[in-house]
C-alpha cells in the first residue's frame, strides 16, 4: 500500500501468517526502511507501537490491518 495522508509518504506491505504478524515500511525520500516481525497473534499491536516510536507519528494503515 501507499500512505499519503498529508505527511511523509510511506510504502508498506503487511503479512499475516496465523500467529505471525509482520510489516515492511519504506520511506523513499530518505531511502530508509523499517521491518518488524512478530511471532504472536497480537503482534500487530506491537508492530504499531514500534512503527510509531520509529517514525514519530501514528499511521492510518493500522486502521486497516
Amino acid at each position: 500500500g501507499i500512505e499519503e495522508d498529508g505527511g511523509p509518504r510511506y510504502l508498506w506491505q503487511w503479512g499475516d501468517n496465523g500467529g505471525w504478524k509482520n510489516i515492511v515500511m519504506v520511506h523513499p525520500e530518505s531511502r530508509s526502511a523499517l521491518v518488524v516481525f512478530t511471532n504472536g497473534a497480537n503482534g500487530m499491536r506491537v508492530v504499531e507501537r514500534v512503527v510509531k516510536a520509529a517514525t514519530g507519528r501514528g499511521h492510518a494503515l493500522f486502521l486497516w490491518v
